[in-house]
């Protein structure tokens, strides 16, 4: 199982809030609702402005924190990911704790080593090897790549993000009739911000971390 923790960041999130409160709410409830039948834990507040849920498998880590991400963007929120070697079958509360312990350790690391303040996500499978090390390299990659982009661009991956998750079939002209683009413009952006290329590295990825909850299950 994975434990996704976040954290929105910054001076509003360090007083109480009731606008943030109610939109965090609002985004983890269709969140919830949406993967109900992936959570082992759904999605819950901690307090006024950092939220936590247990997966009971890695295949949609990634996919929902881009929803969570882009349903929150108008904060700035940071995500820690901690692997925990319970399953659905076998559940143990000492192993979720210690998932829950891994994730918050993989938050405080985001935020000691965002020298750039571009880094969103960090990943802890327990035990830091060069596999965990590379899925946090990719990852800040493409939070880099995303920070580059302009508005058009961060607004056009919004909306295929929290309409299609990481799907690939949409209609393109459909998209662009209601973003209020032309094909060519709307083929442009997508193009230029590298959306395909983040969006496979975020499944190969997703692949990845699924294979190691599988062999740490195995074993």
């Amino acid at each position: 199982m994975f434990v996704i923790v976040a954290k929105v960041r910054g001076h509003e999130a360090a007083s109480k809030n009731s606008k943030l409160t109610k939109k965090i709410d609002s985004v983890i409830m269709n969140v919830n609702k949406m993967y109900s039948s992936d959570f082992h834990e759904s999605f819950h507040r901690i307090d006024n402005h950092s939220f936590e849920g247990v997966l009971n498998k890695g295949i949609y880590v990634l996919e929902i924190i881009d929803k969570l991400k882009y349903g929150l963007d108008v904060y700035d929120v940071g995500f820690g990911v901690g692997f925990c070697e319970g399953d659905v079958e076998n559940n143990s509360i000492h192993a979720i704790e210690q998932g829950k312990v891994n994730a918050y350790q993989a938050l405080e690391r985001l935020e000691e080593n965002n020298d750039y303040g571009n880094a969103h996500i960090q990943v802890s499978l327990g035990r830091q090897n060069s596999l965990e090390n590379i899925i946090n390299a990719s990852l800040r990659t493409t939070d880099f790549i995303e920070s580059r982009w302009r508005l058009s661009q961060h607004d056009l991956v919004k909306y295929l993000v929290l309409n299609y998750g990481f799907m690939e079939n949409f209609v393109q002209k459909d998209v662009a009739r209601d973003l209020k683009l032309s094909a060519q413009n709307f083929n442009q952006q997508l193009k230029n911000s590298g959306y395909f290329n983040i969006l496979k590295l975020k499944r190969e990825i997703t692949v990845i971390i699924e294979q190691y909850r599988r062999s740490q299950h195995r074993n």
